[in-house]
Formats: structure tokens, sequence, C-alpha cells
């Protein structure tokens, strides 16, 4: 009998298909419709801690093994893990999408 809490796997992150802001964009909506660290806008900040590590712990799960190398070497000599889920999306998103320098 399968449960009700299964959560159906998401694709890995390719930046030779998509970008890397619609693979973000796709990520919260994956988990605002598997209800993966949502809460009330009023929760306490324990709560928003949980919901925050549980998109991490996703996030981390589910690029795939050559973003999260990538996403390793850019955290160093932190690890993922240790990051909040705005701070990995900031790190990934400078790293392939790099702002471009006027000459």
């Amino acid at each position: 009998m399968a449960s009700a809490n299964v959560i159906a796997p998401f694709d890995t992150y390719d930046s030779n298909v998509e970008t890397i802001d619609s693979y973000l964009e796709r990520l919260d909506a994956y988990f605002q419709a598997n209800d993966i660290g949502q809460g009330a806008a009023n929760a306490n900040d324990a709560v928003r801690t949980a919901a925050d590590k549980k998109k991490t712990a996703r996030l981390i799960s589910c690029v795939g093994r050559f973003t999260y190398g990538v996403l390793r070497d850019i955290c160093s000599p932190h690890i993922p893990n240790e990051k909040t889920i705005n701070e990995l999306c900031t790190l990934l998103t400078n790293h392939f999408k790099p702002k471009e320098v006027a000459w």
C-alpha cells in the first residue's frame, strides 16, 4: 500500500537544457505542490527553520551529482547542508547565471 507522503522525484539540473532561473522556479512550485517546507505566515522561527531545512535537504537530494559537486565547491569551506535554501539558490544563480561585466 502506497503512503500518502510519497513525494514524486524532481529533475536534476542540467544547464544545457534549462536556465537556473527556470529550474528554481519549477523547484519552488514542486515544494508547494508537495507541501515541502510550507508553513503559516505567522509561524515562529523554529517552524520556519525546520521548513527551510526540508527545502534545503530536498534541493540537495535532487540537483544531481554534477550540480551538487558545483554546490560543494562554491560553498567551501562549508557544506551545502549548512546553508539555507535562499543561500543555496543565490549561490547557484550566481554560478550558473553570472552577472555581465560592463566594459
